[in-house]
């Protein structure tokens, strides 16, 4: 069975997007993780990680904390905006947000991040 996040509509024939609104389907079991994570993010206090520099600093760090199992969300740049009440930072692309109990998961990924760029001379 497939399930739509964005509509709720479900599937027994597993199409892989929904006929009702056309957003991509996941798996019940999916789906409920989705609905968990979701509902934790939106009322747990959240803990600012990183200032995020650009786009592309956005979708390595985003795949990064999934690929870890980091739960995380951010506000402001492509991502954000998907919570209520969180927009963009002031002076920076974007935030990096963790629950509390994910600060120390997340401050480990971050600093690996930042210690394997290469940041170029500008003489």
């Amino acid at each position: 069975m497939r399930v739509c996040l964005q509509c709720n509509s479900e599937y027994v024939d597993d199409p892989e997007h929904c006929r009702e609104c056309g957003a991509e389907t996941v798996t019940a079991e999916e789906a409920d993780f989705q609905r968990e994570l979701r509902d934790r993010l939106a009322t747990e206090e959240l803990i600012v990680v990183k200032e995020l520099d650009g786009p592309v600093d956005e979708a390595i760090l985003a795949r990064v904390f999934e690929d870890n199992g980091v739960v995380f969300t951010i506000r402001g740049g492509d991502r954000g905006g998907h919570l209520p009440g969180i927009t963009h930072g002031a002076g920076s692309w974007g935030q990096l947000l963790v629950p509390e109990d994910q600060v120390e998961a997340a401050q480990r990924l971050i600093k690996a991040y930042d210690e394997s760029v290469i940041v170029e001379d500008e003489d």
